[in-house]
């Protein structure tokens, strides 16, 4: 079974954001051939579910039994 390929972790330029970004995207995984998910992307939901902390987006990610996915992102603009 082919992964997602995604990397996700907390930003640590500031520490009063506890949001949860896309910390890599892995070279020929299934995000990456998607090409719509990007470094730096930061995840609100995953399959409908508010994202608190990154144990919940890795417990969620890494689920066996879960084949399709579904990702709200948001894009920060470029500063």
């Amino acid at each position: 079974q082919d992964k997602l390929g995604l990397t996700v972790c907390y930003r640590t330029d500031d520490e009063e954001d506890l949001g949860i970004y896309v910390g890599e995207v892995n070279p020929n995984s299934i995000a990456a051939m998607d090409g719509r998910i990007r470094k730096g992307d930061r995840i609100l939901q995953i399959n409908g579910v508010e994202i608190q902390n990154r144990e919940a987006a890795v417990a969620i990610l890494t689920r066996e039994d879960s084949t399709n996915v579904s990702l709200l992102l948001a894009r920060p603009e470029i500063e």
